[in-house]
């Protein structure tokens, strides 16, 4: 399953529009005596017009990861922590890429294609590859898409989160997911947000078999809190 929204603008994207300054002129007549002031010419006074402010670039943001990012198990699309983050911030949506079960490797060919001109890209990955591949080659991995990432948006800041998975797991190797943690961390050039607590609170996933707008819910991803939670976490962590 995967998902691919480009260019889509959200609910409460509110382009603010401004007035042109307006030139007040006053004319000025004082009346001498009986005669009037047929002979005094009139007095323009100007209003200064402000100077312009320059508006800052709105910010976009690309998100790309695994099924977080697709947005299971969401009940709409609104309610996704990558909808949910980019209101917080008040960004344009320029693209979401994500793979529902996908590696970090197996995204490399989606970025190459992402929506371009990004002032953030935000890349949630690794819960997959926690139970698939040893931190070494997870690692590397990882870097190739960080690099990818930087590739594609040289400018963008770089936002990484960390696995969606219990802090009471093993990988296949017993490692725990802080250790794959600390190499996502390790790898990023820019904010790291960790989601394990928010994981380890079971009020943030399930109930199971409750309809969603990608199919039946599990007891595994997050719920409509649990994106909540995702998105207040970067937005409490990384400033606009």
């Amino acid at each position: 399953m995967s998902t691919r929204l480009s260019g889509g603008t959200l609910r409460g994207d509110r382009r603010r529009s401004s007035l042109a300054p307006v030139a007040v002129i006053l004319l000025v007549c004082i009346a001498v005596a009986a005669t009037g002031c047929g002979d005094l010419p009139p007095k323009v006074v100007a209003a200064a017009s402000p100077s312009p402010t320059p508006k800052p670039a709105r910010k976009s943001v690309v998100f790309i990861g695994d099924s977080l990012t697709v947005g299971l198990y969401a009940t709409t699309i609104d309610t996704t922590y990558a909808s949910l983050l980019a209101i917080r911030w008040k960004a344009t949506l320029l693209d979401r890429v994500g793979v529902a079960g996908v590696q970090a490797e197996g995204l490399l060919t989606s970025v190459e294609t992402m929506e371009p001109a990004a002032t953030d890209a935000v890349v949630e990955v690794g819960t997959n590859d926690f139970v698939k591949l040893a931190p070494a080659d997870f690692d590397r991995s990882y870097r190739a898409l960080i690099d990818a990432v930087r590739r594609r948006e040289p400018h963008a800041r770089i936002v990484c989160l960390g696995l969606w998975r219990s802090a009471d797991e093993r990988s296949p190797t017993s490692q725990g997911p802080e250790v794959y943690d600390a190499l996502i961390q390790a790898a990023c050039p820019g904010p790291f947000v960790p989601l394990l607590g928010l994981f380890m609170d079971p009020t943030n996933r399930g109930p199971a078999n409750r309809q969603t707008f990608r199919g039946l819910s599990d007891t595994f991803h997050p719920n409509d809190r649990g994106h909540d939670a995702i998105a207040t976490a970067i937005a409490n962590e990384v400033t606009p």
